[in-house]
Parts: C-alpha cells; structure tokens; sequence
C-alpha cells in the first residue's frame, strides 16, 4: 500500500511539472504586428484562457490581455518592458497553478493516507472477525473430536470386554478338555499298567511253569536212574 501511495504522489508531481513547463511555453498567444512609417502603426494583442483544472473542487480560471496601441518607433523599448511584465505574469500564474497543484496533492496524499488507514482498519477488522471464527471453528471441531473420542472409547472398551469374555470362555472350555483328556489319559495309564502287569503275570507263570516242568524232568530222570540202580544192584546180589 505505501508503494502505491508513493508512486501516486510521484505521477502527480511529475504532471506538475509538466503543467509548469506548458504554461510557459504554449500558455499565452500573442500577435504582435508593426506597420513601419512614418507616424507608424504598431497593434500587439495577447490572450490566454485557463479553463476548469479540477482536484478535488471546482476551480476555474480566465484570464486575458489585450492591447491595441498606436505607437511611434520609440516606443518598442516600453513594448518590450510590456512583454517582460507579461512574462512575469504569467510566471506568476504559473507558480500559483504549481502552488494550488500542490496543495491537491497534499490533499489527495492526505486522502490516500486516510483511505489506507481505513483499508487497514478494515484489513485488521476483518482479520479480527477471521480469527474469532476460526477459533469458534477450532472449538467445534475440538469438542467434536472429543466426543468422537469418547465414543470411540466407548466402544473399544465393549469390543475389549467382550473378546476377554470370549476369551475366558474359550479358556474355561479348554481347560474343561485339557481336565477330561488327562482324566481319560490317566484312566487309559492305569488300564494300561493293569493289563501290563497282567500280561507280565501270565508271562512269569508261563516261565515258571515251563520251569518246573524241566524241574520235574530232570528229577523223574535221577529218580528212573536210581531205580535202576536199586534194581541192578539186587540182581548182583542174587
């Protein structure tokens, strides 16, 4: 904004200058014609119009010289005072041109000033009102996600309390198993144990019997050998 303003000021000085410098050069317009003669006739005029330049107000300006003199030749020095007076004259016009130029450009500068201050009232206003609805926004949106939170707590506390109910089921369920499967295993072990040691028994009567009857063998032999002993020996006697 301050760029602006200044590049604002610097085009009107810029077309004040340029005013000064044609009202100089094309500000006035004269006629000067001289007869030469005896008793000779010399006609100057000059006119200049200056019309309804506006900054702001109104202001107009006319101004005007007219001069229809008859003159002898020594008359042209008091001619050329004449022209110098309207030179300062219109120097002069100039410069109250330039002065009121001035003014309006102090004026416009002032304005700007204000309609820039009035911008960055506005600007900070709006700014204001920005920031109070984004941080009623920011409110919303927090106390929505703390609700959000809290019911998506909610339901992760359910979901959790249900799988350790599923959970602990599951648990009992398997320990009821693990309980009967070992009350099986260990029935299926000692029916087991007591047909082995059946088995073993049998095994150790069949052994045992086996070796009474070799037992028996052996003595039924010793016996039959003393018999006929016993008997070969009463035979020698007789």
């Amino acid at each position: 904004m301050k760029s602006g303003l200044f590049t604002i000021l610097l085009i009107l000085a810029v077309l004040v200058v340029v005013a000064e410098s044609y009202g100089r050069r094309y500000g006035g317009r004269s006629l000067y014609r001289h007869v030469h003669g005896y008793g000779g006739r010399h006609l100057y005029r000059y006119s200049h119009r200056y019309h309804g330049h506006i900054y702001g107000y109104g202001h107009e300006h006319e101004y005007a010289h007219e001069y229809d003199h008859r003159h002898s030749h020594g008359q042209v020095h008091h001619n050329i005072q004449m022209l110098e007076n309207i030179d300062r004259h219109l120097h002069h016009h100039v410069q109250v041109h330039k002065t009121v130029a001035l003014e309006h450009i102090k004026s416009i500068a002032h304005t700007a000033e204000n309609h820039v201050n009035h911008i960055e009232y506005a600007a900070n206003s709006l700014v204001k009102k920005v920031r109070e609805e984004a941080d009623k926004h920011i409110y919303d949106i927090n106390k929505a996600s703390l609700d959000h939170l809290h019911r998506l707590k909610e339901a992760t506390d359910t979901q959790i309390r249900r799988l350790n109910d599923l959970a602990n089921q599951h648990f009992n369920n398997a320990e009821k198993q693990h309980q009967k499967h070992s009350s099986e295993r260990e029935h299926q072990h000692r029916r087991h144990i007591s047909e082995q040691e059946a088995i073993n028994k049998r095994l150790e009567d069949a052994i045992q019997s086996i070796y009474d009857r070799q037992q028996h063998r052996k003595l039924s032999y010793l016996i039959n050998k003393i018999n006929i002993a016993n008997h070969n020996a009463r035979v020698y006697q007789n």
